[in-house]
């Protein structure tokens, strides 16, 4: 399974190689080369830091709604289970990062996909969720999802679908 992961992690990543034409995550390198300036690559920096930290505070917001106790631990979200939190609690608080991320990269695509900021919002986005089960075989979000009663793959293949359809959309976006 982690094989075919990573084959479609690389396709999509380096997808448009073709002639003069290379894409890096829905990023047309050359043009950006060409065209960017200083601030667009800050913008794209921007970007990606935030697709981070909307992951992790959409478990803190989760984890706050459902009153889950959760601490951090590098870039980990530890959940304290002192106050008897329920498996549904559980699972909501550990969707809870990916549906805020995904969320918000959709608002984001839809109102100013050919941002720079968009473009590395969405890189990111796309890049951890396919990664996610290779960087998390034993732990994460999903084996929590899992573990606590839901159906992690089923979540696992629709946030996937869901990153997609916002990779997508940047693609679209620029040729309308």
């Amino acid at each position: 399974m982690h094989k075919i992961l990573l084959l479609i992690l690389v396709t999509v990543l380096f997808s448009g190689c073709a002639g003069m034409k290379f894409n890096v995550c829905g990023i047309d390198i050359k043009e950006m080369r060409d065209t960017a300036r200083a601030g667009d690559y800050g913008e794209l920096a921007l970007g990606i830091g935030a697709s981070f930290g909307t992951h992790v505070v959409g478990h803190y917001l989760a984890a706050e709604v459902f009153n889950v106790e959760i601490e951090q631990e590098g870039l980990n979200e530890v959940i304290d289970y002192s106050n008897g939190p329920s498996e549904g609690d559980v699972q909501w608080m550990a969707r809870g990062g990916f549906v805020l991320q995904l969320a918000v990269n959709t608002a984001l695509v839809e109102l100013w996909g050919d941002s720079y900021f968009t473009k590395g919002y969405t890189a990111f986005t796309s890049v951890e969720l396919l990664t996610y089960s290779l960087r998390h075989p034993d732990d994460g979000d999903f084996n929590l999802i899992d573990e606590s009663g839901g159906n992690g793959s089923l979540e696992y293949f629709l946030y996937s679908s869901w990153a997609a359809y916002n990779f997508c959309r940047i693609s679209i976006s620029k040729e309308e």
